[in-house]
């Protein structure tokens, strides 16, 4: 009697933990994918970048450093995207939130500077030009004041 509860206890064992060890293989091996809303707002911050790169060009700025770490961000993107092979999922969208973090940042700072750089610009042409048109008005009417 003793032998057959001992031995129905032990398969009992014997049974859970494998089906337990079974379940956890199971968990391991199901694809950890971005989530639908995760991938608009990656895809929404890239086109923000996007819209960056699109004034760097049309002030002919360089920004090669940029478009480096761009390229690099939007091909991390893709492959998180596309692979089902991904073991920590929640370790690569931090990685990628950091770089895109970082690129609009550095993408942000140099977008300030071209613009002050312009209202410099700006500032120092107009000051020039009255300066200029001072001194135009200042010799005409000493000219005429002399005669």
């Amino acid at each position: 009697m003793v032998k057959k509860i001992l031995s129905m206890i032990i398969l009992t064992l014997v049974i859970s933990i494998n089906f337990s060890y079974a379940v956890d293989i199971k968990n391991e091996i199901q694809p950890q994918t971005f989530s639908a809303e995760e991938i608009s707002a990656f895809e929404k911050k890239f086109k923000e970048i996007d819209i960056y790169m699109n004034f760097f060009r049309e002030k002919m700025v360089e920004h090669d450093d940029i478009i480096s770490s761009y390229t690099d961000a939007e091909r991390l993107f893709r492959d998180l995207k596309t692979s089902p092979d991904i073991s920590d999922i929640n370790l690569a969208r931090e990685h990628l939130k950091t770089k895109i973090e970082i690129l609009e940042g550095k993408a942000k700072q140099k977008v300030s500077y071209i613009k002050r750089m312009d209202f410099m610009y700006q500032t120092m042409v107009i000051l020039g030009l009255g300066i200029i048109i001072f001194m135009a008005v200042y010799s005409i009417y000493m000219y005429v004041r002399r005669k």
